[in-house]
């Protein structure tokens, strides 16, 4: 799986620790009882006892066609505004609207078939893409304008779906 490395949300200040989550803010991630190299070959972290999300993009696909797409707030510096993330075709109806929001992170699950995705091959493989949009908040006052949101240019989703004995957890829709 490719990852882009635009989405790290690191700082020249600081290091940026991908599985660094608070244990309060985790998102599970694979089946119960998975171990760490599965939880690793599924693009999620594990510290002996869970595996679950990092501070980043997260793409899965399911074997049932659907994708899994988790954004980590800690995606951008300053952080996303997480109620602004969405697909951005039917972002406001199922299956495009998340099915699962926390504090930190942002879930949708989708099929690969809807919510604007595209389909190519590239040396034989399909690849799949979408792509997310955020919003950010403008505030003009006398010396300019302030943002107060992240300002993210998510580039499209590109997404090889290998087939693979581990598959992660099938979110349930929020209510």
């Amino acid at each position: 799986m490719h990852q882009d490395k635009y989405f790290k949300g690191q700082t020249g200040d600081a290091p940026f620790h991908r599985c660094q989550v608070s244990d309060f803010e985790r998102v599970p991630c694979g089946d119960t009882g998975i171990d760490g190299a599965d939880c690793e070959a599924i693009n999620c972290c594990f510290d002996q006892a869970q595996c679950f999300y990092a501070k980043e993009v997260t793409v899965q696909c399911l074997r049932d066609g659907q994708f899994v797409v988790v954004v980590a707030s800690e995606t951008t510096v300053p952080r996303l505004s997480l109620d602004s993330v969405s697909l951005l075709e039917g972002g406001d109806v199922a299956p495009c609207r998340p099915v699962g929001t926390t504090p930190a992170f942002v879930i949708f699950q989708f099929p690969v078939s809807a919510c604007g995705t595209t389909m190519r091959e590239e040396g034989g493989y399909v690849v799949y893409e979408n792509e997310l949009s955020s919003s950010y908040e403008v505030a003009s006052g006398p010396l300019g304008s302030i943002t107060r949101d992240s300002v993210h240019d998510f580039r499209p989703l590109g997404h090889l779906c290998p087939i693979s004995p581990v598959r992660p957890n099938r979110m349930q829709p929020a209510e």
